[in-house]
């Protein structure tokens, strides 16, 4: 690499480095406050996370990176004398990664603004991130969780799915807002069962814990999801939610 070249990246690192550490504060800070009002079935960080993927110029990803390495560099290394070193290290670094490969792949599809690539996204960040991080934990934690490890990677799987199915529309909404007739879009159907999906997700956060009417709710959340996939034009990929 030439001198000239060396410089200009330098001084383009430089110049986004005020916007960047904006960016893994507001990165982290969403992150860790997602997390306190989110559950199994609906884990609002793995929305977050593509969501900010899909916002933010691939320049800008390593300060997402960074904002997600503060958000568990919080939240996990007072549990390394609990779960250990290894589980802490490889977990947190396995899923920013994952999902910023998903959407690498997916860039065409985004920038060409068509719908069906939002159920693609979800489905394959939430299968290899939601099923991953339960095969490192049992594989790296001292003991392994007691439940079977189907049943935990299909909940995680699950839960990051309704997430991301969730948040990552507003941030396309975003994207293309000076593009989309809303009145139109406020009428659609599509819009209705965004709306359905979201009531369900925080009436089961306001709900008691372990109540029958929390879990009612979050069984609940399973129906939108379906009605969104088909209403995307992929009817088979509603089978991902069951």
């Amino acid at each position: 690499m030439s001198t000239q070249k060396v410089s200009d990246a330098f001084r383009s690192a430089v110049g986004t480095l005020p916007e960047g550490l904006l960016i893994v504060a507001l990165f982290a800070t969403t992150c860790w406050a997602t997390r306190q009002v989110s559950l199994d079935q609906f884990f609002l960080p793995a929305g977050v996370r593509v969501a900010a993927l899909i916002l933010c110029p691939a320049r800008f990803w390593p300060y997402l990176l960074l904002g997600e390495y503060a958000y568990y560099g919080h939240l996990r290394l007072p549990l390394i004398e609990k779960y250990g070193l290894s589980w802490v290290l490889i977990s947190s670094a396995f899923q920013f990664p994952t999902a910023a490969w998903v959407v690498y792949l997916h860039r065409r599809h985004v920038a060409r603004q068509t719908d069906t690539w939002m159920l693609s996204v979800a489905a394959a960040s939430a299968v290899l991130i939601g099923a991953g991080t339960v095969i490192i934990a049992h594989l790296l934690w001292p003991v392994p969780p007691a439940e079977g490890i189907v049943a935990i990677a299909f909940r995680s799987t699950l839960g990051d799915y309704v997430a991301i199915l969730t948040v990552i529309p507003l941030a396309a909404l975003w994207r293309q807002r000076l593009d989309i007739d809303w009145p139109s879009f406020l009428n659609s159907r599509t819009t209705y069962g965004l709306l359905a999906l979201l009531a369900c997700g925080f009436v089961s956060i306001l709900l008691p814990q372990g109540s029958v009417e929390r879990t009612t709710a979050q069984l609940l959340m399973a129906a939108p999801v379906i009605a969104l996939t088909c209403l995307q034009g992929r009817l088979g990929a509603a089978l991902e939610c069951l």
